[in-house]
């Protein structure tokens, strides 16, 4: 997070794939982390990465890091979501060139 302060603009903090994990005190700790600069927090990890695109001006840089390279996200003790990040970014990309809404 110290890297995140010191070079970005914004962050867009997100949930972690922890079963066992609260998604509201991962992402309220991880908030914590970071008050040198702009962050907005979501639960949903799609719409977190939508946002960050979406909101990307011309000649931004978008990193997407984290645990999202793992094809299971486990949402919750018995909620499991299948999704790659790659497979968002196509999506939002898909749907900026369809010109859809989210």
């Amino acid at each position: 997070y110290n890297y995140i302060q010191k070079y970005a603009d914004c962050v867009y903090i997100t949930s972690s794939d922890s079963g066992a994990t609260n998604k509201e005190e991962l992402i309220n700790h991880q908030s914590s982390l970071v008050t040198k600069i702009n962050k907005q927090c979501y639960e949903n990890r799609k719409y977190a990465i939508f946002k960050a695109i979406s909101d990307a001006e011309e000649r931004d840089v978008v990193l997407i890091s984290g645990r999202g390279n793992r094809k299971i996200m486990c949402d919750g003790y018995d909620s499991i979501s299948f999704l790659l990040d790659k497979d968002v970014v196509e999506e939002v990309i898909n749907d900026a060139k369809g010109n859809k809404l989210w």
